[in-house]
């Protein structure tokens, strides 16, 4: 493989974890729904809701 290449697909893969794209992916896969918007406020508010539920200490 190209060097060029695998560095824009190393960095492309990074983006979209960091982005949660990839994860949005998964979880798609994981319930079985395709890509709505509805479907990807669900997601958000889910990720969000669990991120921020609990109490942070300190």
């Amino acid at each position: 493989m190209n060097p060029f290449a695998r560095m824009f697909r190393l960095t492309r893969d990074l983006l979209q974890e960091l982005s949660d794209e990839a994860v949005y992916r998964r979880y798609l896969r994981a319930v079985g729904r395709p890509h709505s918007p509805q479907e990807w406020r669900r997601f958000t508010d889910r990720r969000y809701r669990r991120k921020y539920q609990s109490a942070k200490c300190c």
